[in-house]
């Protein structure tokens, strides 16, 4: 085995450059790796395998519950022990205030590879960016946002960064879904889907057709 100057082997050189490549490729892996040498375990990232009901306490037990800060939201170590940031497949703009770039989404780290996949595949779907925002695909509402929902006492899947909001004007909650009306296409719906998240279109008591979580 060859030795470099510095008493590295070139073979560990360059397994360890391929490992770097790798991640590179993958950036999921990367996510995967930081998750299992916090927690010590493997855990697969992959929905619709695994997920809670959506309820407080499953909400808690899964995605972990918050460690509170003396202003009433999560602490520092809180979201770096459970939140993550992805580059999405194409570049997104605020839907409110309108016009603002989004280049990356925080989320938690368990639902991350997931929420990636769907953006890749609703680029795939629509096949340019230019086809994306004709369907308003790429007006982002809001993914991490520790808040109760709207008129409850318990917090929203947004509260741990499992929860998305997608092109708030055309999709208010409240709003029976009507795609005629240019609100969320079915197509959006059926990846979204696929993936094991549940759209908000088919709650039954409020409709919200913006909204996709990652709960059963």
């Amino acid at each position: 085995m060859l030795e470099s100057s510095s008493g590295v082997s070139e073979t560990l050189r360059v397994r360890t450059l391929r490992q770097s490549l790798a991640r590179c490729a993958n950036p999921g892996s990367q996510i995967r790796e930081r998750y299992t040498r916090s927690h010590e375990k493997e855990i697969d990232m992959n929905f619709p395998e695994f997920k809670p009901a959506d309820k407080q306490a499953e909400l808690e037990a899964f995605y972990s519950r918050h460690k509170l800060g003396r202003d009433g939201r999560p602490t520092a170590a809180w979201e770096r022990e459970n939140l993550t940031t992805f580059v999405p497949a194409y570049p997104l703009t605020l839907a409110f205030p309108p016009g603002t770039q989004v280049t990356r989404i925080r989320c938690h780290i368990k639902v991350a590879d997931s929420l990636a996949r769907v953006f890749e595949k609703i680029l795939e779907h629509y096949g340019s960016l230019e086809e994306v925002k004709r369907a308003r695909m790429h007006l982002f509402a809001g993914c991490f946002n520790f808040r109760l929902i709207g008129g409850a006492s318990r917090l929203s899947t947004h509260s741990w960064g499992a929860g998305i909001d997608i092109d708030s004007e055309k999709n208010p909650r409240g709003a029976k879904h009507v795609e005629s009306k240019g609100m969320m296409p079915m197509a959006v719906v059926r990846i979204f889907e696929a993936e094991g998240w549940k759209w908000g279109g088919r709650f039954t008591t409020i409709p919200d057709c913006m909204h996709f979580q990652a709960t059963k």
